[in-house]
């Protein structure tokens, strides 16, 4: 009898919470970890098998492992692998997969193009601009009244990219911080005004067709 094995791709907390999860599903026999971490590997109910060698961005390889282990569903949980596109690889060989495809999930790894989606599609949002340079931030902040803002990286930083400044004098120096913390992450970044507020998250589930 084939074993029923499912791949989560993710290295975090939130990859740990997934493979517990799973292995409590009776329907499933293994659960794989790609690159997995130390506290996945002692789940009471499974043995769960991880690969700390690899990234999460390690595509050829995790297509390779998928197919080795005859997986019959992929849960791509981190964003940096979306953004390598591994959504579509396993979709294009016919592995079932949980996760949105690079460009469904470009509303994630790309904040620039992220805010440009709701400014057209009218969905609110804080006050943005978006620079290349650090000259091009500073400038416009010293034509702005004093204010509370967020510099923010346009791509993926570990959701340690949003660094909050209270003047713009502060501000000025979070873009120095930033450029020199995220690099090419930060090679395009925003300037936002600081919200405040309630923040609250909804989630929809969907196969292409039906949510």
């Amino acid at each position: 009898m084939t074993k029923k094995t499912v791949a989560v791709i993710d290295g975090g907390g939130r990859g740990s919470v997934l493979v517990d999860k799973y292995c409590q599903s009776t329907n499933i026999d293994k659960v794989i970890a790609i690159p997995g971490n130390d506290l996945m590997k002692y789940n009471p109910e499974k043995q769960v098998q991880t690969f700390p060698q690899l990234k999460t961005t390690s595509t050829a390889e995790i297509l390779a492992i998928c197919r080795r282990e005859k997986v019959i569903l992929a849960d791509v949980a981190q964003d940096n692998a979306v953004e390598a596109g591994l959504v579509n690889i396993l979709q294009k060989v016919g592995i079932p997969v949980i996760g949105p495809t690079k460009e469904a999930g470009q509303i994630e790894w790309d904040k620039s193009w992220s805010r440009k989606f709701c400014q057209k599609y009218g969905i609110s949002q804080p006050i943005f601009k978006i620079f290349n340079s650090k000259n091009e931030g500073i400038k416009f902040l010293r034509s702005q009244k004093e204010g509370s803002w967020f510099i923010k990286a346009s791509g993926l930083a570990e959701g340690k990219g949003a660094l909050p400044a209270k003047s713009n004098k502060e501000a000025e120096g979070k873009i120095n911080e930033l450029k020199k913390r995220f690099k090419e992450k930060a090679e395009t970044y925003l300037i936002e005004n600081w919200q405040t507020g309630e923040e609250f998250s909804t989630f929809a589930f969907g196969d292409g067709k039906i949510v």
